[in-house]
């Protein structure tokens, strides 16, 4: 289990709610911390293995202009956190991407490519191969929450659960997001709801657009690897619904 968070809007927030946010993340997983942010002219990120509070010191000054940020900490179950590429964000493939869940389909990725050891890196992959849409809802197997960025068009954010650990408080066009809908109340930001499964809400300089691109449940058939070869514990659950 790992935790993700974060922000994004014209009117930013302060400085200590993120703070908060990123150091209560840690009861979802202390192994790692990192974060993602674009300041209106380039992107930046920081991560190591270890607890968000060194970083503190410092996230004034990288912040307090910043247009987003994505917050992680990591329960290391892929890829020790001593080897800092595999902390989250996971920085491969034109993509920045925080995750919370598992990839059991990261075997995809060819070994000459492979920039990490975390399961997470696939989100990357498939992305970058066919599209964020297609990557979530038919290349991916596993369970997942994410906030991403395309680093070819850094201005955006995508954030996209299918396994209900999402929730996000919004005002116009600010939206702060985190992994339990708990954090966001303590740090202050109101209206607190559940992201529902299937939904990308895709954030951008213009506004907050909702899109309905479904569950990769949907048509296991069809979208999925033979379901013959899956875990037991997936195959049941997708039967279920």
């Amino acid at each position: 289990m790992c935790g993700i968070a974060g922000y994004y809007g014209p009117v930013k927030p302060r400085i200590m709610q993120l703070q908060l946010l990123w150091l209560l993340l840690q009861e979802r997983g202390a192994d790692a911390a990192g974060a993602f942010w674009e300041d209106g002219h380039k992107t930046w990120f920081a991560k190591h293995s270890g607890s968000p509070a060194g970083f503190l010191s410092h996230t004034r000054k990288w912040w307090t202009t910043a247009s987003y940020v994505l917050l992680h900490t990591r329960l290391a179950t892929q890829g020790p956190a001593s080897n800092n590429a595999n902390n989250h964000p996971i920085m491969a493939h034109d993509w920045a991407v925080t995750h919370n869940g598992v990839i059991w389909n990261d075997d995809a990725i060819p070994t000459k490519r492979r920039k990490t050891q975390c399961d997470s890196e696939a989100i990357n992959w498939f992305a970058r191969q066919h599209g964020i849409e297609k990557a979530l809802t038919e290349d991916l197997l596993g369970w997942y929450t994410i906030a991403a960025v395309n680093l070819r068009k850094p201005k955006t954010v995508y954030l996209y659960t299918m396994a209900g650990e999402l929730f996000i408080s919004q005002e116009e066009n600010n939206i702060a997001w985190a992994s339990d809908e708990e954090y966001l109340q303590i740090a202050g930001f109101p209206d607190v709801k559940p992201v529902e499964k299937g939904i990308l809400y895709v954030l951008n300089p213009t506004g907050i657009e909702e899109r309905d691109i479904g569950m990769p449940w949907d048509d296991i058939s069809t979208k999925w690897l033979d379901p013959d070869s899956w875990p037991q514990d997936v195959y049941e659950l997708a039967k279920e619904g």
